[in-house]
C-alpha cells in the first residue's frame, strides 16, 4: 500500500511547550510483510552526501520522530 502525504499526530510525543508533535510524511509504504517505509523528500541541487553532520542529524531526528509516532 502506497500512502502520499501523510499526517500523523503523536499521542504521546509531547513537545517542550506541551504540544503534541504533527509529522507530514511525504510517502508512506506498508509492505505486505507489514514492514514500513517513511519517505520524505528533500529538494535541494545537493546530493545527501555534501550535507554537513549537524544536517544530516536534523534529517535522521525527522524520521526517527515520523517513526516513533507511527509506534
Amino acid at each position: 500500500m502506497v500512502l502520499p502525504e501523510v499526517t500523523i499526530r503523536g499521542a504521546g510525543i509531547i513537545d517542550n511547550k506541551g504540544v503534541r508533535i504533527t509529522g507530514r510524511m511525504d510517502l508512506l509504504v506498508v509492505k505486505p510483510d507489514g514492514e514500513i517505509d517513511i519517505i520524505d523528500y528533500k529538494c535541494s541541487p545537493k546530493v545527501y552526501s555534501d550535507y554537513n553532520d549537524a544536517k544530516k542529524l536534523t534529517f535522521e531526528y525527522q524520521l526517527a520522530v515520523y517513526r516513533r509516532i507511527l509506534q
